[in-house]
C-alpha cells in the first residue's frame, strides 16, 4: 500500500494519473462494507491527537451495571434506594392501624370524649341535649335566701334578678316558696351562683335518716325533706325524689319531681276523692251511703243513684223494712222500695240535724211507707206521731223547724 507522499505525487499539477494510481488511492481508503479494519490499522491511530479526540477523552468512561435495588448517585456510585436515600429516615411502612401517634396528638386525643361512652368529671354545657343521660341535670341560679344554701337543701324559684333566676329554700306550706325546683348541688353563699339538681342523682349526702327506696316529699320546714306527705290543707304535697342509698356521708337521692305541685293520684272508675282525718285525699268507692263530717270520711256504703252536687238532692234507695234517719240522710231524696212496706224512724236531737233540714220520701212500691216520730219528737201534720204513705208514687217531705220538732207536708 502506497504512502500518502507517494499517492500525492500521482496528483501533482500537470500529472495525468493512471488507472492503477487511482486504484492505489481508492484501496488506501478503509471501506467497512468491502473489508474490515484490522487491529494493526487501528493501532496506527494510537497517539493521534485532535480536537475531537480531546473531547472524546473528556467523556464518561463505561459505567458498570448496578442492581435493581440501587440508584446511580451524583458522586458516580451506585447506592441502595431506601427511605434514608430519599430524605425520609423517620418514615415507617406500617398499616394505618399501627401508625404511631405523636405525644402531643395523643394528649389532645385523651381529652376527647369516646363516642362509645364517656365519664365526665366536670360540668358539661350544651344549648340542647338529645340522647341518654346517666348523671344529673343542673340549673344555675342566684342564691337570694339571705344565707348560705347548703348542699341537699330543697329550693324554689322566687323571682328574677336581671337575667338570673333567683331561688330560696322551698317550703310546702308557704305559697311564695313552692313548688320546689330541685336540690342544691353544692354549698353556695348568699347572692352567689348556685347549681340546682333538677333531675338525676345527687350524691355525697347524709341520708341516714331515710331508708333506701323511700319517697321524699318537700317538708313544711324550709329546705327540708320528709317521707311523710304534709297533712296541712294549706300545704302542697310534692314528691321530689327517692332515696337511692342510705348513708351518713355518701347517701344518694334521685331527684325526679322538680317543679311539680300536688301529687294527686289517679282515680278508678266509680270512686271519688274524700278528705280524711289527716286532711289528705282518699279514693273511696261509691257503693252506698256517704257519711261526711268535719273529721273526714267515716263510711261509704250503699249508694245506688245520683250524688247531690250544688243543689241536687242525693237519691237514696231503701230496700229494707226499717230505717232510722241519720245525719247523712239530711237533704236527700229517699225511695222506699220494699214491697212489704218500710218504716222510717225520726230520731231525737241526739242525731243533731241542723234546723231547716229537709228530707224527701217517695213510696215506689205497693208497700206502705210509714214515718214514725221517736219518743220525745213531735211530727206536725201526722196522726198519733206517724204518717203513712199508701199510694204508689205518693210522697212526703219532712222539715226540722225546731229542736225535736218536724213538720210533714206533701201527698200523704
Amino acid at each position: 500500500m502506497a504512502t500518502r507522499t507517494t499517492l500525492k505525487s500521482y496528483f501533482e499539477t500537470g500529472d495525468k494519473p493512471t488507472q492503477s494510481e487511482f486504484a492505489e488511492l481508492i484501496d488506501g481508503v478503509p471501506n467497512l462494507t468491502d473489508s474490515s479494519v484490522s487491529d494493526a490499522e487501528f493501532a496506527q491511530l494510537d497517539g493521534v491527537t485532535s480536537p475531537i479526540q480531546t473531547q472524546i477523552d473528556g467523556k464518561q468512561a463505561a459505567i458498570a451495571a448496578g442492581t435493581t435495588a440501587q440508584y446511580y448517585r451524583g458522586d458516580k456510585t451506585f447506592v441502595a434506594l431506601d427511605k434514608t436515600a430519599v430524605g425520609l429516615p423517620n418514615v415507617d411502612n406500617t398499616s394505618d392501624a399501627n401508625k404511631p401517634v405523636s405525644t402531643a396528638t395523643q394528649t389532645a386525643l385523651d381529652l376527647k370524649a369516646d363516642l362509645t361512652g364517656a365519664t365526665f368529671t366536670g360540668a358539661v354545657t350544651a344549648p340542647d341535649f338529645i340522647g341518654d343521660l346517666n348523671g344529673a341535670v343542673r340549673f344555675t341560679a342566684k342564691n337570694e335566701s339571705g344565707a348560705t344554701l347548703l348542699k341537699g337543701k330543697v329550693v324554689a324559684i322566687i323571682g328574677v334578678s336581671g337575667t338570673e333566676t333567683t331561688v330560696d329554700l322551698a317550703d310546702a306550706d308557704n305559697a311564695s316558696a313552692r313548688p320546689a325546683f330541685g336540690l342544691v348541688w353544692a354549698d353556695a353563699n348568699n347572692n352567689a351562683a348556685v347549681e340546682i339538681v333538677t333531675f338525676g342523682n345527687l350524691d355525697g349526702l347524709d341520708t341516714s335518716a331515710f331508708s333506701e327506696g323511700d319517697t321524699l316529699y318537700v317538708d313544711t320546714t324550709a329546705g327540708g325533706l320528709t317521707t311523710t306527705p304534709p297533712t296541712s290543707e294549706a300545704a302542697d304535697i310534692q314528691n321530689i325524689g327517692r332515696v337511692i342509698r342510705s348513708h351518713a356521708s355518701a347517701g344518694i337521692i334521685k331527684v325526679i319531681g322538680a317543679g311539680r305541685a300536688n301529687a294527686t293520684p289517679n282515680l278508678d272508675s266509680a270512686k271519688i276523692f274524700l278528705g280524711n282525718a289527716s286532711n289528705q285525699s282518699v279514693a273511696t268507692a261509691v257503693t252506698g251511703e256517704v257519711t261526711i263530717s268535719n273529721t273526714g270520711v267515716t263510711e261509704v256504703t250503699g249508694i245506688d243513684g245520683n250524688i247531690s252536687i250544688q243543689g241536687f238532692r242525693p237519691y237514696l234507695r231503701e230496700t229494707g223494712t226499717a230505717r232510722t234517719l241519720s245525719l247523712t240522710d239530711a237533704g236527700t231524696f229517699i225511695s222506699a222500695e220494699n214491697v212489704g212496706g218500710t218504716e222510717i224512724t225520726i230520731p231525737t236531737n241526739a242525731v243533731a240535724f241542723t234546723a231547716g233540714t229537709e228530707i224527701d220520701f217517695i213510696q215506689k212500691t205497693a208497700g206502705t211507707l210509714t214515718l214514725a216520730a221517736a219518743a220525745g219528737v213531735t211530727l206536725n201534720g201526722a196522726v198519733a206521731g206517724s204518717v203513712a204513705v199508701t199510694a204508689i208514687w205518693g210522697g212526703v217531705t219532712i222539715k226540722l223547724i225546731a229542736t225535736n220538732e218536724w213538720i210533714a207536708v206533701g201527698k200523704i
